[in-house]
């Protein structure tokens, strides 16, 4: 996979980084920093080091994130579930203060006490914080707050903005530090704003972390020149805003009667790290998620695998030896190479580990948009309106070739040969195509094991 590209600074850019206004930074700021994932961790990782110094940028630092999942038994307490800025504040010896969102708006703002004197925090940094904060709260800080967003607004307002970039297919996205607005999420005065150029095969989970590594240091410029950058602060265009959707399970769910292999690949792309394309897998009489951990599209001059790949419907498997991946056929002919994968609840495994525990024959069986009766035969691929079946297509292709050879003088007087059957497996399954004893006309081909 290339590496996602530095981000590239215009002349506002190289300006503003080398103002060297910073009055605020002389006294030392109070922050409290809301947040709760390994992304806002990164940012806190930056704050907690600029403590440090003779001078530092930050004199107090303090944390509000959401309470830790926890199941008690008896006179036992375990931990279910705990956010990485909690945690990283724990390591820290961080002041952290648990909020929920039902009582946000009686919640008080906490101060600090120190020596026995009591101060306020003057600035709130709020990060994937998912909580709209209430203008009671946000009047308390007398430097405002700020909001920290992973993209270029206006674009992609709202709680997942790489999973819409790369949805979108956006060639680059980037991070946004604003002004907080209360009612209304990020929408508030752009301060500062980097680009990120995006690839045709950068994850979700390593978008992030790069913007997080160039957030970070933004945000301690825009920390240094608080008074420089509202004077040349930038209000968002509402007509070109656009907001992003809550991805959820379904979401990565494969549809073989719709899908092609770039939505397939761009889905997985934009969900990877959070959620997990999945079909169904039918082994003999019982239906299993298959969760497909790692795809890609193949390159443009790799041929397939099996040559008559197109001749079987969307979802079927081909393996081949000494080749690290299977290879998988869409709705439009298109092929998704499949790099490892799993049966829900079992181990990991790789295209050749998986074919010596599942496959026998390449091409013989398919995954599954929905689970089927186990109890009948697998039924047929349903093409949907408008789409040829791969063998109609085949055929229609076959006559085109014909009769463009017939106009050239080019017709071949001896047909190719079928493909003989070597191996005594495909053997034993030809010789088995026969009608099964269910009373149903349906042949040994039918059925998915």
């Amino acid at each position: 996979m290339r590496p996602l590209k530095a981000p590239m600074l215009g002349t506002y850019w190289v300006s503003f980084f080398t103002t060297t206004k910073v009055s605020l930074a002389k006294k030392g700021l109070n922050v409290l920093f809301f947040g709760v994932d390994k992304y806002d961790a990164v940012y806190l990782k930056r704050l907690i080091s600029a403590r440090k110094g003779t001078t530092p940028l930050i004199r107090h630092l303090a944390v509000v994130t959401v309470s830790p999942k926890e199941r008690v038994s008896g006179s036992n307490k375990d931990t279910l579930w705990r956010g990485e800025v909690d945690k990283l504040a724990e390591e820290n010896m961080l002041t952290t203060h648990y909020i929920h969102s039902s009582q946000i708006n009686d919640w008080p703002v906490p101060v600090i006490r120190e020596g026995g004197s009591v101060d306020t925090f003057n600035i709130a940094i709020v990060g994937n914080f998912s909580t709209q904060l209430p203008q009671n709260i946000v009047k308390h800080f007398s430097l405002g707050a700020l909001d920290i967003h992973h993209s270029l607004l206006p674009k992609h307002r709202g709680p997942m903005p790489v999973e819409a970039a790369i949805m979108n297919n956006d060639e680059v996205t980037g991070v946004t530090i604003c002004e907080y607005r209360v009612h209304k999420f990020n929408a508030g005065y752009i301060l500062a704003q980097v680009p990120l150029t995006l690839t045709s095969t950068s994850l979700r989970s390593k978008i992030y972390e790069a913007l997080s590594d160039i957030g970070k240091e933004l945000l301690i410029k825009v920390l240094n020149n608080l008074d420089y950058v509202r004077e040349n602060k930038i209000q968002q265009d509402e007509y070109e805003a656009t907001y992003t959707q809550i991805y959820r399970p379904p979401d990565a769910k494969i549809i073989w009667e719709k899908m092609t292999a770039e939505e397939i690949v761009r889905r997985h792309r934009a969900f990877y790290g959070k959620l997990i394309m999945h079909t169904i897998w039918r082994k003999k009489n019982k239906m299993h998620p298959l969760l497909l951990l790692e795809m890609s599209l193949p390159d443009k001059e790799s041929k397939p695998i099996s040559p008559d790949y197109h001749l079987r419907p969307p979802g079927t498997l081909f393996f081949q030896r000494k080749v690290p991946y299977l290879e998988t056929l869409c709705i439009d002919g298109s092929r998704v190479l499949i790099h490892k994968l799993r049966i829900q609840n079992r181990k990991v495994f790789d295209g050749p580990g998986f074919k010596n525990g599942y496959l026998r024959v390449s091409g013989a069986l398919r995954m599954l948009t929905n689970p089927v009766d186990a109890y009948k035969p697998t039924p047929a691929f349903g093409y949907p309106p408008g789409v040829e079946p791969p063998k109609t297509r085949a055929s229609s292709e076959s006559r085109v070739q014909e009769e463009r050879q017939t106009k050239e003088g080019k017709v071949e007087e001896n047909p190719a040969p079928e493909l003989e059957i070597h191996s005594e497996e495909a053997k034993l399954i030809a010789a088995r195509k026969k009608p099964i004893k269910t009373g149903l006309n349906h042949t040994w081909d039918d059925i998915t094991p």
